[in-house]
């Protein structure tokens, strides 16, 4: 059995320790709790807590990188990134007046809200709701944050 790793991140040598399990061990690609909290970037440099694209190279995660996690989220990451998505949240953004649909607050920070999530548009077949308009609202940063812990 091997008792020597590389870390992924630092490239250092580390251990297996008594407490680790062979499950454990199997799954320990990192030699620190700070070098498990940062990504690694396939050009090699190493990104902080949950930065999606790289700042040297401006690639983002792919498969190919070791925090690469079975593509989750990668088809709504691709949405929301995507021009129509832009277009759709600008759209959205203009016709409320940017103003909070909620509260009425103005001259804030808007987030542009999708009245049937994206998640449930696509588990039902319903893309096209995705950049309907009216399945959109306009809310200020508290209220979207209400409405996603219930309180709205």
């Amino acid at each position: 059995m091997i008792n020597k790793k590389t870390c992924l991140i630092c490239k250092n040598g580390f251990s297996r320790m008594k407490y680790h399990t062979d499950f454990h061990w199997d799954k320990k690609v990192y030699c620190s709790t700070n070098c498990k909290k940062q990504k690694l970037c396939e050009c090699g440099e190493s990104m902080w807590n949950n930065a999606k694209t790289c700042l040297s190279c401006r690639k983002r995660f792919n498969e190919n990188n070791p925090n690469w996690r079975e593509g989750r989220s990668s088809l709504q990451d691709k949405i929301r990134s995507s021009l129509k998505f832009k277009k759709w949240r600008q759209q959205v953004l203009m016709r409320d007046n940017q103003t909070c649909q909620t509260c009425s607050q103005i001259d804030t920070s808007f987030h542009s809200h999708h009245i049937i999530p994206v998640a449930k548009c696509l588990d039902l077949g319903w893309e096209e709701k995705i950049y309907d308009i009216d399945n959109g609202t306009t809310l200020c940063v508290p209220c979207h944050q209400k409405v996603h812990i219930g309180g709205i």
